[in-house]
């Protein structure tokens, strides 16, 4: 399996397909992950960039004001905690 970057850098992976493969996609619940993805309007993704300025130097603590994107975070993100990020990688592995 072949990965391309954003043009700065490009992976090759390789893994192996198990018995457990079809059970450990089908709890991935990737039909639905695809349709709940929210689609940003330009503006919207044009902001979150400009977000991005602030911090591209590892500053630490910053105060960031989210709320125009708070509809999004509520969306997509919240109630997502760190355990289930850490769950789906787990699965990916897996696979």
């Amino acid at each position: 399996m072949f990965s391309y970057g954003s043009g700065c850098c490009s992976e090759f992976y390789s893994g192996t397909v198990t018995k457990k493969s079809r059970e450990i996609l089908r709890s991935m619940n990737i039909d639905q992950r695809l349709e709940d993805r929210y689609e940003l309007s330009m503006a919207e993704y044009d902001g979150i960039l400009d977000l991005n300025l602030g911090w591209l130097f590892g500053i630490r603590d910053k105060k960031v004001d989210n709320t125009p994107y708070q509809h999004i975070y509520d969306r997509v993100i919240k109630g997502r905690g760190a355990a289930d990020i850490c769950r789906r990688r787990e699965l990916r592995t897996e696979i």
